[in-house]
């Protein structure tokens, strides 16, 4: 059985029989040297509190666990569409639970867009550069060729290479249109490469 000093609250670990059912016994504490007697009913009073301590500190961690398990799952959901681009496999569970999970187009860049036309055919090539220090989902890029009063003469949406950019990466923008109509050559033309906010079609769906 378990004893425990009044006066400092150190608590000592006693065999049951050197404690007297009726007289108890008279000890001496080795932390503080408090003198007092102590009775059966004392140390099964002091086993009593070291139990509620015990449980009482079980629950406190308990309690840490659950809070650290709620901010845990808290942040997987606000940061869903990193997480999936670093584990995609888990996509099918956000999926399981109505999360959508979307490309950040907002770190997407379309760089060093250039195009070369023959007739009334216009090859287009670039990058599309993951700007973040986190890798994203690959969004679909919506190109057109445009006059100089804005008038679009050929649009394409094109997926791409891969579902994933790593970050600080890029993957290549290849892309061939056909113009309305053949132009002449001193006409001059604007290509135009947005970032759509959706998952490619090709990948929709798809743990890769």
């Amino acid at each position: 059985m378990h004893i425990q000093c009044p006066s400092c609250q150190t608590v000592f670990a006693v065999e049951n029989d050197e404690i007297s059912v009726d007289k108890g016994r008279q000890v001496r504490c080795s932390i503080c040297d408090h003198i007092w007697t102590v009775t059966r009913a004392d140390a099964l009073a002091s086993k009593s509190v070291a139990a509620s301590g015990l449980k009482h500190s079980k629950r406190k961690w308990l309690i840490i666990l659950i809070i650290l398990a709620g901010l845990v799952l808290g942040g997987a959901v606000i940061w869903r569409n990193i997480v999936s681009a670093m584990f995609p496999s888990v996509i099918g569970i956000y999926s399981a639970f109505d999360l959508s999970v979307m490309p950040d187009v907002s770190v997407v860049e379309i760089r060093n867009i250039r195009g070369e036309r023959q007739g009334d055919t216009v090859r287009i090539r670039g990058e599309v550069v993951n700007t973040s220090m986190w890798p994203t989902h690959a969004p679909p890029i919506f190109v057109s060729v445009q006059n100089m009063a804005g008038a679009i003469l050929a649009v394409k949406e094109v997926e791409p290479d891969a579902p994933i950019i790593s970050a600080g990466s890029a993957l290549p923008l290849n892309v061939q249109l056909t113009l309305d109509e053949e132009l002449r050559a001193d006409v001059e033309t604007e290509i135009v490469a947005i970032a759509v906010n959706r998952m490619p079609k090709s990948y929709q769906g798809k743990p890769e």
